[in-house]
Order: C-alpha cells, then structure tokens, then sequence
C-alpha cells in the first residue's frame, strides 16, 4: 500500500471558508480518479473566539490553547500536514511547540512567496487584527515584497473588515465586487492580496475577473497535485 499524505484543515474561522476550502480541493481534483483524490480531514470549529477581538483584547493564550487542542485533535487522527484555514490565527503560531510548527503549511508563508514570484502591486485585504498585530509586516520576507504591497487606508480598512464579518455571515454580495473594483482603481494596483480566508468565497466566485493572490486557492491546486511546490517556512525565507 502506498503511504500517502493526509492533509488536516483547522476550520470553523469561519465555516464557509473552510468549507469552501474543501471544495475548491476537490474541484482541483476533478482530472483524478476519485481514489486519487487527496485525503483531508476538516475539522470545523466555530467555537473558536473572535480572533480579532482576543488579540486586541491581549487574550492571545486563549488562541494558542484552542489551537493546541485542534492540532492534536488532527494528528490523532491521522494527519501529516495541516493547513490553519484563518489568517488571523497566525499571529500565534510563532509560539508553537517546534514539533507542532514543523507539520503546519502557513498561508502567510505562501503569500509572501507568490509575491515574490511577480504580478505587480496588489491591495492587501485582510482582518483588522492582522493589520494591528502587524501580521504580515512580521515575516522575514516582509522587506522584500514590500514593493509589491499596498494597505489600505484606515477608513478604508474599517470597510474591508466589514466586508469580511459579512461574509462570514453569508451576506455576500454584489456590493462586495464593486468594493474591490472600487479599490483597484483607487489605489491603482491590478490585483488583490487575499489576507483573510474569507476572502476565498468572492475571489473564486463574482470578483472572479478580478486579479488574485490566493493562498487557499493557490494551496487547493497544490493539495490535490501533491505538496512538493508548497513553501515551507525556510523555502520561504531563501525564495
């Protein structure tokens, strides 16, 4: 029997787009035979606190203690990587026992090296969390892509995150296409950073002409081909 990966999905943050996520494997999977397809185990907790809320309120052990119990929870039952489906969340990982870090895909990390693989200055979009604990400004490749990085402005990053809570809501919308139209020719950038999961459901979906740098789509295609092309935190780092 030939051993294969087992890919475990950290979900629930929120539930569409880790669900969403799953299928967008699957989609890429659709050229193999069904016993082909990638294995995955999604574990879907939406119990999770508001990550943005615990990290400006300082609670971040709060995170680190219910992800510590998810990522256990996937190895037990079987996985060897694991992909955390909430950007967010990551703020934390820096904190993970060496052991636990090593089995963890970071969305981060594939951003960071796709920017680094062209396409010009993108918006980034992504939680007012991520913005304030300076997620992203955090990586070690941060200085290196900053060319290829715009942030939006402060009114206009309330507006994103608002953006993303109605998202988790289900209340997608057209207003949501114009939004981002609206930006790129604002901020004069052909292309969006997807900086939050959420972001997933529209850039697959109605801002589809749009575009997008994806970690999750970019992680599906992969996932379903084989985990050779992903980054790891050092291929990362050297890309």
């Amino acid at each position: 029997m030939i051993s294969r990966e087992v890919w475990g999905v950290v979900g629930g943050m929120g539930p569409l787009a880790s669900a969403e996520f799953l299928k967008s494997i699957y989609e890429a999977s659709v050229a193999l035979q069904e016993q082909d397809a990638p294995s995955v185990i999604l574990l879907s907790d939406p119990a999770f606190p508001d990550r943005t809320q615990t990290l400006l309120d300082g609670r971040e052990d709060i995170l680190l203690g219910r992800l510590r119990t998810s990522l256990d929870q996937l190895l037990t039952l079987g996985a060897t990587r694991i992909i955390i489906c909430c950007t967010t969340m990551h703020h934390v990982l820096s904190r993970l026992e060496p052991g636990l870090r090593v089995k963890i895909v970071s969305l981060v990390d594939v951003i960071m090296s796709r920017l680094l693989s062209g396409g010009g200055r993108r918006l980034l979009l992504c939680t007012e969390g991520s913005r304030r604990v300076r997620l992203f400004e955090s990586h070690p490749l941060w200085a290196c892509v900053l060319p290829y990085v715009v942030m939006p402005g402060d009114d206009d990053q309330r507006r994103v995150h608002e953006m993303i809570y109605e998202l988790k809501s289900n209340r997608r919308s057209a207003a949501h296409t114009t939004l981002v139209e609206d930006f790129s020719a604002k901020y004069g950038v052909p292309g969006f950073v997807a900086g939050c999961t959420e972001i997933h459901l529209i850039a697959k979906s109605e801002a589809s002409h749009l575009s997008w740098l994806d970690p999750l789509a970019a992680l599906a295609r992969e996932v379903a081909g084989g985990p050779a092309a992903i980054p790891t935190r050092d291929t990362a780092i050297h890309a």
